[in-house]
């Protein structure tokens, strides 16, 4: 079925999470917020109890031409939704909602900006089993020109977590140190309580670069204190680049990667996120034929722990380009199963499970190959039974609504990434961190061309009267 925002615009990448109760909720940015502006409003839908509830917009009083794109979501056990975006193409934004009051766009929490003053993008966001949280995002950041960053102001990947619900989030910390720039990260926390970041390793949102070297990893084992050093994944024949990773139920890290150029979509397994086995293609899929850029995949574990991957591709060298799910059991992958409709251009799938036992996707599609812009997007939705164990629907916690702190406190100065060796790190400017504090820097500084005009104005009024 079709997700259509209540306003005029196209409707694209969609986000989709399930609450322990195993009711459905979507995110996606679509529609034109006003009249006057052409930007998208960030729009969500619910279905509770297996009825989909009227879509409204999350912006809500945030003020006509602001916009909201690249949008994640997440349930956690205790009744909430969590949110992460891009704001206004500039910094990226954390809400939530308890879901017991998330069919109103009031219910929201105030934005709280969780990125400093570089151009940021690529948000996400996961919650792991012992309920923190996890966010990520790319961001550029002061370092010096090169070659690959003639600017200086290559993307990184930057890193907080919050172990009260979002009411408090550590300082960020630079996981990737980069001097080729990034894109595309995720983050995901699996049930053995390690975390997983990845991303595409060269290339820049926000830097006219495109030296593409492959794709990035890193692990940590103690709930995102520490990490490992990243590992670019690189191959002889071509650049790896659209990296997924997903843990199956006997704790294997299963990765999965495109090559381009390339017609295959390869797979490859580790224990302990350091040592991976070589590069496998998995059988019967093929990637799409663009090289799309800002296409993704996405993977996830069911009650059995089967991993289930849906990906935009094609079954044949010469076949029409659709979204598949494909099946992991541990050591073998099934046969592609086709999602959407054998029409128009489908891609940015997302995937996640519902009480263990059912598959709930989300996509969009286009009209032509190749770059958005311009083009009419739709949002679908698709949901199937699995045979694997269910799992009892949780109650959800009653409502309550946590004072914020009493004083506003500014980050402390993140600590250095652990592992990297010293001549490989380059040196970060903590005074590019964004503190509480600076709301009010930022509104001086919006304030000053006003104050030197009307001081200007009085300057001439008195040179007159002489």
């Amino acid at each position: 079925m079709e997700l259509v925002a209540p306003f005029p615009g196209g409707d694209w990448l969609p986000d989709i999470t399930v609450d322990p109760q195993g009711d459905v909720h979507v995110i996606w940015s679509g529609g034109q917020c006003s009249a006057n502006y052409e930007k998208p409003c960030l729009m969500y839908q619910r279905q509770q109890g297996g009825v989909w509830q009227p879509a409204y917009d999350v912006f809500l009083d945030q003020g006509a031409g602001q916009s909201a794109i690249r949008a994640a979501i997440a349930a956690d056990q205790a009744g909430r939704l969590h949110l992460v975006y891009l704001k206004d193409f500039l910094y990226i934004v954390y809400q939530q909602v308890w879901v017991a009051n998330a069919n109103s766009a009031r219910a929201w929490s105030e934005p709280r900006r969780m990125s400093g003053f570089g151009h940021a993008y690529f948000p996400d966001i996961a919650v792991g089993p012992d309920g923190v949280l996890h966010a990520v995002w790319t961001e550029s950041t002061p370092g010096n020109p090169s070659k690959d960053c003639p600017p200086g102001l290559c993307s990184d990947i930057f890193y907080r977590q919050s172990t009260d619900g979002g009411i408090r989030w550590s300082p960020p910390v630079n996981l990737s140190r980069s001097e080729v720039g990034t894109m595309k990260v995720h983050v995901l926390a699996d049930h053995l309580n390690r975390v997983h970041v990845f991303w595409e390793e060269g290339g820049d949102r926000w830097v006219p670069n495109d030296r593409r070297i492959g794709v990035a990893y890193v692990l940590s084992a103690d709930g995102g204190v520490t990490w490992s050093e990243p590992q670019v994944f690189t191959h002889p024949e071509g650049i790896p680049r659209q990296i997924m990773v997903g843990v199956d139920g006997q704790g294997q890290i299963v990765a999965i990667w495109r090559l381009v150029p390339g017609d295959g979509i390869y797979y490859q397994v580790s224990r302990d996120g350091q040592d991976w086995s070589v590069p496998q293609r998995i059988p019967g899929i093929w990637p799409v034929e663009s090289i799309a850029i800002y296409d993704d995949y996405d993977v996830i574990a069911d009650s059995l722990g089967h991993l289930h991957f849906v990906v935009s591709g094609r079954d044949s060298p010469t076949g029409q380009q659709a979204i598949f799910h494909l099946e992991w059991d541990g050591s073998t992958w099934s046969s592609p199963e086709q999602v959407s409709p054998s029409e128009g251009y489908p891609e940015f799938p997302r995937i996640a499970a519902g009480l263990g036992n059912r598959l709930h996707g989300v996509w969009y599609s286009k009209q032509l190959p190749g770059y958005e812009e311009g083009q009419v997007t739709h949002v679908w939705y698709s949901t199937r039974a699995i045979p694997a164990l269910v799992w009892t629907p949780a109650p959800l916690s009653t409502p309550t609504e946590t004072p914020p702190p009493p004083t506003r406190t500014p980050f402390p100065t993140p600590t250095p990434f652990p592992t990297v060796p010293p001549d490989a790190v380059r040196p970060f400017n903590p005074q590019t961190l964004y503190t509480e504090g600076d709301e009010v820097t930022s509104l001086m500084i919006s304030l000053l061309p006003v104050a030197l005009l009307i001081g200007l104005v009085v300057m001439i009024s008195r040179a007159r009267r002489r």
